[in-house]
């Protein structure tokens, strides 16, 4: 799709990302008319100089209050949108599906459910998978610095969770190897802070890091830069995950960071940590969006079958 004159001062180009978004798994019918949606959607937020990946449940009903639609209309809306904010997700270009909190913020709004989105579950990393992927990325061996930062990179979003966007803004002083335990302090959504602890296992790898970081990066405070200090991008965040997903011979209906960030959180669950605890360290706005995205592993932990 051509740029116009317009898009070049915008937050981002709608056009352009419009080429990532397709739904082959959907009806001719319905792939049209979510491609409509999503085109609407993404040229309303650029109007505004917004970027998807900092809309709001409050930024989705304004869209849909402009649009004037029926309660009916406003359902197959949301569903597309949820569409696209999983296929923005799949590709790095958006950290969480708004749609989910939209859902929560209109019940509390309204004093009842709203229309029912429908969800696919988030693709994972099962606990044979994830050995794979650790075994596809040693960090013992010899290896370039560029090839070390990735296989870095890897094991900060699997033993952590962050959004994609958390990790690529991380400074050298968020990382908290000193305290009592280890945390990394995060910047998150809507300027929130939050500390996510650091497993004994990446606080090895963390120290490794840092320790080589010295040596190859010149200038800068990113914790992960180029050797000149600039910051890395979403790009390349998501080239990383996919090709050592990939790379493992894992196949997935996706392949970006947020199957980390999903692995991370199933993990915690799986193992019996409290869901208020996994919402603090993902750094969800409310519990019931941690309960309404893994509600599948919440309602049924590992091991247990009916009698």
């Amino acid at each position: 799709m051509p740029k116009t004159a317009k898009s070049s001062a915008l937050p981002f180009n709608p056009d352009a990302m419009l080429e990532f978004v397709e739904y082959p798994d959907h009806a001719e019918n319905t792939q049209k008319q979510y491609i409509t949606v999503a085109r609407t959607f993404l040229h309303w937020c650029a109007d505004r100089g917004l970027h998807p990946d900092h809309v709001t449940a409050t930024h989705l009903q304004r869209f849909l209050d402009d649009r004037g639609l029926s309660r009916s209309s406003q359902l197959t809306y949301m569903q597309a949108l949820s569409a696209l904010y999983g296929i923005l997700q799949d590709r790095g270009l958006a950290d969480d599906n708004p749609t989910s909190s939209w859902s929560v913020q209109y019940r509390k709004k309204k004093g009842k459910p709203g229309p029912r989105v429908a969800k696919r579950l988030p693709t994972v990393l099962d606990s044979d998978e994830e050995t794979r992927l650790l075994a596809a990325i040693p960090l013992e061996s010899p290896l370039p610095f560029s090839v070390y930062r990735k296989r870095v990179f890897l094991h900060l979003l699997l033993f952590t969770g962050l959004r994609v966007s958390e990790a690529l803004s991380l400074t050298l002083g968020q990382v908290r190897l000193e305290a009592d335990p280890p945390v990394v302090r995060v910047i998150g959504k809507g300027n929130k802070e939050r500390e996510v602890p650091i497993s004994p296992t990446l606080q090895v790898v963390l120290e490794g890091y840092l320790e080589r970081r010295q040596r190859f990066v010149r200038n800068g405070n990113w914790l992960f830069s180029t050797a000149v200090g600039a910051p890395l991008t979403r790009t390349w965040a998501y080239t990383t995950v996919s090709e050592a997903i990939r790379g493992a011979g894992i196949q997935k209906p996706a392949y970006g960071p947020h199957v980390l960030r999903h692995t991370f959180a199933t993990r915690q669950l799986r193992a019996g940590i409290a869901p208020a605890i996994v919402k603090a360290w993902l750094g969800h706005e409310d519990l019931a969006i941690t309960f309404r995205v893994y509600e599948h592993v919440i309602a049924a932990p590992a091991g247990v079958r009916p009698v």
